[in-house]
């Protein structure tokens, strides 16, 4: 019975090793995953929390990267649009709170690494490149906001939440289409410098 035992447990052991062996073996490649944009939007069609969540940071990101724009840019219309990001970002923000307190939930308060690393492209932009980087930041993630918002719209797990999802929605496409006007512009001198 014992040498029974010895050698159901090797076999089980060595069963167990490939399995092992896969939890630790390298990541797929980068170019195997699917993009970022459709998994975060995957994500947060699953859950209220992880929408909430991506929501909070891309709102802590614009008003951030608002605020630097607004001290940077020389444009009068680059620093037009920075204060209605401030303003509409921190109206949004504060609406995801009360539906997050309602839900007894919590927010993330700080950003994540990703959205550290666009803040600091844009401190470390010089100025002669600084519209153009921040316009382009802007374009890319209003683009990822309004698919996240729409996707949430569409199959979140919660209407209050889907309802501020398509609200939010209309006012990213808006600023969408500010950012891919003025970064249209930004060839005259006079709108970009």
């Amino acid at each position: 019975m014992k040498t029974h035992s010895l050698i159901l447990a090797a076999f089980l052991s060595s069963a167990a090793m490939p399995l092992a062996y896969a939890e630790t073996a390298a990541p797929t490649p980068v170019e195997a995953v699917e993009p970022a944009e459709k998994a975060v939007a995957a994500m947060a069609a699953e859950t209220s929390t992880a929408y909430a969540n991506e929501v909070a940071i891309a709102n802590m990101y614009e008003i951030e990267a608002a605020n630097v724009a607004w001290e940077r840019s020389t444009s009068e219309d680059v620093k037009a649009f920075a204060k209605m990001i401030i303003a509409d970002h921190t109206a949004n923000a504060a609406k995801l709170k009360v539906l997050v307190d309602q839900a007894q939930g919590d927010l993330p308060d700080s950003l994540d690494k990703t959205h550290e690393g666009m803040i600091d492209a844009l401190k470390n932009a010089d100025d002669a490149t600084f519209n153009a980087t921040y316009l382009a930041q802007q374009v890319d993630a209003h683009t990822k906001a309004l698919e996240l918002h729409k996707a949430f719209a569409k199959s979140g797990d919660r209407e209050e939440f889907k309802a501020f999802a398509t609200e939010s929605a209309k006012t990213v496409e808006a600023h969408l289409e500010q950012a891919k006007a003025l970064s249209g512009g930004e060839t005259a001198p006079h709108k970009m410098n």
